[in-house]
C-alpha cells in the first residue's frame, strides 16, 4: 500500500460519499487509476465494491442512477452492475464473498490494472507493482494463469501496447500471451472482434500487429499462415511475408502518402482504416496456392488476387458484413492500378474505376501504392516513380470528377446481364457491364431503358 497519494476527481467523491450513505465500501480500480496517473482522459469508470448485503447494493445503485441520470443496462448477476450515459460507462465489480481484496487485484490482466484507492484513508492499493509498470512504461502480468482465465487478455495485451505510446511488452509476459493465444479459439467472435479493431483503428497499431502475427493473429486468421516460406520472383526483395508486413506498415502510417499528395484531403473514417489495413494484411495470402513457373522458370503467382479475396470470406467471417465486402473487393482487384502501368490509361479508364469501386477508389490506390513501394526488386526499377505519376493523374481527376459519377446510378446488374442474355457467370458479364457503364460516363442523361435496350440487342452475340 502506499500513502500520500490522492484521487482528485469529484465524480469519484461522489460516488464514494454514496456508497458510505449505504455502507457499501467503493474503491476505484483498474483502467480508471491507471488512466489517472497516465493524465490519460477517463473515458470509463471502473469501481470495486465490498459489501455482503445485497439490499445495500441495490440501494447504492438506484441512488447513484437516479441522483446521476444513468441507466442500469447489466443487472445481470449480483457481482456486476453497468450504468451508462451517453459517453459515460460505470461498471460496477463485487468482491465475491470469501475473495480477499489481493487476490481480486493480482487476478487481473496487467499490473498496471491491478491498482486500487481508498477514498477511506487515502491510500493507494498495488500489491503487483503496477504504478512502477505505469511509470516505466511496462505491460506486465502478474502470472500466466491470468491469460488462462481469460484468454481475451491475450489481445487486450496487445491492444495496449498499439494504444499507449511508449510501452513494451515484459518478455515473459510476450512468452505467456504466445503460450495460451490458442485458446482464443474458445473466445467469443465478437469479443475479439472488438480488441482487435481497436488495434487495426490505432495508427500505431503496426509494431503491435507484426508482435502478435504469429501466433496470435494466425489463430484468429488461419489464412496468414499461408504468408509463410513463400520466395518471390525479381520484382521483389522480399519474401510474401516480409512484403506483406512491408505493404501493411505502409498502411498504417500514411505520412508518406499525405506529403507526396498534400494536394488531395486524406480523411478516413476509423472504418476506412480497418478495412485498408485488412486488405494489405491478406493481399497476398493466395500466392502460397498460385505459385508455379513460365516457360524461363520465372516465378509467378497467376491470379493471386482471386483466390486472396476468397480467404477473407471465411477468416473475416465475423466482422461486419459491409467490411467483409469491402475489403473482398479490395483485395480482389489490387492489381487494377497494376494494369494501368502495363496497358497504359485515360479518363475514362479512371471514370470505370471510380464507378466500381466507389469512395473505395482511394484505399485502393493507397493499397497499390504501398504494394509499389515494397517491391524493390531488380526487375522494379523505375516503377515506383510511374506509379506515382498514375496516382498523381487520377487523383486530380477524381476531385474534378467524382462528385458528377458517384450520383450516376446503378442501371444493370450482374444477374440482369446473366438473366437477360441467358449466359453463365463467366468475364462476359464484366464486359457487359463495362460497356454500359461507358455509355454511362459518356452521357449522364443513358437511361435504365437504353441500358436495357442495349442488353436485348446483344442477346444471341454473346
Amino acid at each position: 500500500m502506499d500513502s500520500g497519494i490522492k484521487l482528485d476527481d469529484e465524480f469519484l467523491k461522489n460516488v464514494w460519499e454514496i456508497g458510505k450513505k449505504y455502507g457499501v465500501r467503493i474503491l476505484p480500480v483498474g483502467g480508471l487509476v491507471r488512466d489517472f496517473f497516465l493524465n490519460r482522459r477517463i473515458a470509463d469508470y471502473d469501481f470495486l465494491v465490498l459489501t455482503d448485503d445485497e439490499n445495500a447494493l441495490k440501494s447504492f445503485v438506484d441512488h447513484l442512477s437516479s441522483s446521476s441520470g444513468l441507466t442500469v443496462v447489466k443487472p445481470a448477476r449480483f457481482d456486476t452492475y453497468r450504468l451508462v450515459k451517453r459517453e459515460l460507462t460505470i461498471d460496477l465489480s463485487v468482491l465475491k464473498k470469501g475473495e480477499h481484496l489481493e487476490s481480486n487485484l493480482v487476478s487481473r490482466d496487467l499490473t498496471i490494472n491491478s491498482i486500487a484507492y481508498s477514498f477511506d484513508d487515502n491510500l493507494l492499493l498495488d500489491p503487483s507493482n503496477g504504478l512502477k509498470d505505469i511509470k516505466k512504461g511496462i505491460l506486465r502480468t502478474f502470472s500466466g494463469e491470468n491469460f488462462k482465465q481469460d484468454p481475451l487478455r491475450v489481445l487486450r495485451l496487445f491492444r495496449f501496447f498499439a494504444t499507449f505510446e511508449g510501452f513494451k511488452i515484459e518478455e515473459k509476459t510476450r512468452n505467456y500471451a504466445f503460450e495460451y493465444s490458442y485458446l482464443l479459439n474458445k473466445v467469443s467472435r465478437e469479443r475479439i472482434r472488438d480488441e482487435i479493431f481497436k488495434i487495426f483503428r490505432s495508427d500505431r497499431g503496426f509494431m503491435a500487429l507484426k508482435s502478435m502475427i504469429f501466433p496470435v493473429l494466425s489463430t484468429v486468421f488461419p489464412s496468414l499462415e499461408d504468408l509463410k516460406g513463400v520466395p518471390q520472383n525479381g520484382y521483389h526483395h522480399l519474401d510474401v511475408l516480409d512484403h506483406t508486413l512491408e505493404v501493411v506498415s505502409f498502411c498504417f502510417d500514411l505520412d508518406w502518402f499525405k506529403e507526396r499528395f498534400s494536394f488531395f484531403p486524406l480523411n478516413l473514417s476509423d472504418d476506412d482504416r480497418v478495412v485498408l489495413r485488412f486488405s494489405a494484411l491478406f493481399h497476398d495470402t493466395g500466392k502460397k496456392d498460385t505459385m508455379g513457373y513460365n516457360a524461363h522458370g520465372v516465378t509467378t503467382f497467376k491470379n493471386h488476387q482471386f483466390v486472396s479475396a476468397s480467404k477473407v470470406l471465411n477468416d473475416l467471417s465475423f466482422f461486419p458484413k459491409k467490411m467483409v465486402e469491402r475489403i473482398y473487393l479490395l483485395i480482389r482487384r489490387h492489381m487494377l492500378f497494376l494494369n494501368f502501368m502495363i496497358n497504359g490509361y485515360s479518363e475514362k479508364s479512371f471514370g470505370k474505376l471510380i464507378n466500381m469501386m466507389r469512395e473505395d477508389s482511394i484505399l485502393l490506390l493507397i493499397l497499390f501504392l504501398a504494394d509499389k513501394k515494397a517491391a524493390r526488386g531488380p526487375l522494379s526499377k523505375g516503377s515506383l516513380k510511374k506509379a506515382l505519376n498514375i496516382a498523381n493523374d487520377f487523383l486530380n481527376f477524381y476531385l474534378k470528377e467524382k462528385d458528377r459519377i458517384l450520383k450516376l446510378p446503378k442501371l444493370i446488374s450482374g444477374y440482369d446481364v446473366i438473366k437477360i442474355l441467358e449466359i453463365a457467370p463467366s468475364r462476359k458479364v464484366g464486359e457487359v457491364l463495362n460497356m454500359i457503364t461507358e455509355k454511362q460516363l459518356e452521357d449522364p442523361e443513358f437511361s435504365r431503358e437504353e441500358a436495357l435496350k442495349l442488353l436485348y440487342s446483344l442477346k444471341g452475340e454473346m
